[in-house]
């Protein structure tokens, strides 16, 4: 929900409350009710937004800590075969013995949740050798991806909403515009 939303359905909540109170009730204890309601309305004001942001602050904790697995994993494959990153069309296959598959599951850490992986290597890595690839720093390994099956993998002009993503060198941010690696 917005919080536009959130704040005018709370507001039209407190006001209606008056409303009905003011044609329906007599006396003193008429303002009890739409009192009580204006109250947990104000504190829906308040804490709503805080729990949103601690919500999405902790499913984007979550992603971060999933990509950083997957490069660590990844990282630990390349050690074992020469410095060479895994096949992109079976690099979750290549790294699931590093990993379990609660780390491939970056759907459920989007906001909303979807269902799916939703995670992609950078296809142009595919069976690349470290040595190749000319900066670590500016070359996006993995990515935050719509897509949701196993052992996705996209070029890098394919991100479109979310430029999550981990580099080779293991760094996790939003990358304002993809980075091609050198061929």
């Amino acid at each position: 929900v917005s919080e536009t939303l959130h704040f005018d359905a709370i507001i039209f909540l407190v006001l209606i409350s008056w409303i009905v109170a003011g044609m329906s009730c007599r006396g003193p204890r008429k303002f009890i009710a739409p009192a009580l309601i204006s109250t947990v309305g104000l504190g829906c004001l308040v804490i709503g937004p805080i729990w949103v942001s601690a919500n999405a602050a902790s499913t984007m904790t979550a992603r971060v800590v999933k990509l950083k697995t997957l490069h660590q994993a990844t990282m630990l494959y390349a050690e074992d075969h020469s410095d060479v990153l895994p096949p992109a069309n079976y690099w979750m296959d290549s790294i699931s013995n590093r990993v379990t598959d609660e780390d491939f599951m970056l759907g459920k850490h989007l906001f909303p949740p979807l269902a799916g992986h939703h995670v992609a290597m950078n296809s142009d890595l595919s069976s690349k050798a470290m040595t190749n690839i000319e900066s670590h720093e500016d070359t996006i390994l993995f990515f935050v991806s719509y897509k949701q099956e196993r052992n996705a993998s996209d070029p890098i002009s394919s991100i479109v909403e979310n430029r999550q993503a981990t580099n080779v060198a293991g760094t996790v941010k939003f990358f304002s515009e993809p980075s091609f690696p050198s061929r």
